[in-house]
């Protein structure tokens, strides 16, 4: 039986209504509108809600960020061995159509897989959860691979790299503890390893000048504060164990952009943009 439950951040307040609102006249009652915030309902059913300690909640978020950050090393991965594996990059380059064929039903499958998981999420095992995350993850590098191959190969595979590379500082962030996973600061620290391994990748690749890697360098910070900005808003419903959930919710987000949207606007109510110590309140 369980006899609490231990989440990354103590439950979202919610809002009551108490007593009668009259439109026109002057409120009678001073406590009409009452705000319980999560100091105040800290019990669900009558189960006690634990925090966990900041180490614990670290752990969360660095394991989202490697999770995240090893399937977009898988895309690049993946558009390098397309490049120089046979001829599979002529081919692609050449089909206008024939290319699309098995591209379709495997982004059929690849969305089937992605929302069954997220649907039935708390009703698999933790062993079915991983393995039908790596599936989804594969058929998903099949397919951005493929277009980016296609379409945008420079811009698409600098930008992975350095999404990579940005992922990567959000999960050094986590190997203190003074500071909070919260406000600007991880976002700041993805943005510094970004701009810092910036230029070895202007020298790797042989870029003719350092504008070429601004673009890449805005779609990887776009990316990146996304993800920490999405786990900003999941950690109110997860507990350390929902790493795999939090990953798949950004492809649930990218398919459904209208939730994607109410998240950022759930996040403007009460966001606190210094962050702070351990020893703040959240």
């Amino acid at each position: 039986m369980t006899t609490q439950y231990k989440t990354l951040s103590l439950p979202v307040s919610s809002t009551y209504y108490n007593g009668r609102l009259d439109y026109g006249h002057q409120d009678l009652e001073s406590d009409q509108l009452r705000r319980f915030f999560s100091g105040e309902d800290e019990n669900i059913f009558g189960i006690a809600i634990v925090r966990l300690p900041v180490s614990r909640q670290m752990v969360y978020y660095r394991t989202v960020c490697l999770i995240t950050a090893l399937q977009c090393f898988l895309i690049a991965a993946a558009t390098t061995a397309a490049l120089y594996v046979g001829d599979a990059f002529d081919w692609i380059q050449k089909s206008k159509w024939v290319w699309w064929m098995p591209l379709v039903p495997l982004a059929l499958i690849t969305i089937f897989t992605g929302w069954q998981l997220w649907l039935n999420y708390r009703r698999l095992s933790t062993r079915f959860r991983t393995w039908t995350l790596v599936f989804f993850s594969l058929l998903f590098t099949v397919i951005v691979s493929a277009l980016l191959s296609k379409f945008y190969y420079d811009i698409g595979y600098l930008s992975n790299l350095l999404t990579v590379t940005g992922l990567l500082g959000g999960a050094l962030y986590t190997l203190q503890s003074k500071w909070l996973f919260s406000g600007v600061a991880p976002i700041v620290c993805i943005y510094a390893t970004i701009f810092f391994a910036a230029p070895l990748f202007v020298t790797l690749f042989s870029l003719n000048s350092t504008s070429e890697i601004l673009i890449p360098m805005f779609i990887s910070s776009v990316i990146c504060t996304y993800v920490v900005l999405e786990m900003y808003y999941m950690r109110q419903e997860m507990t350390e164990e929902d790493c795999i959930l939090t990953n798949i919710s950004f492809y649930i987000d990218f398919a459904y952009p209208m939730r994607c949207l109410h998240h950022v606007c759930e996040l403007t109510e009460g966001v606190n943009i210094a962050g702070g110590f351990v020893d703040d309140d959240i």
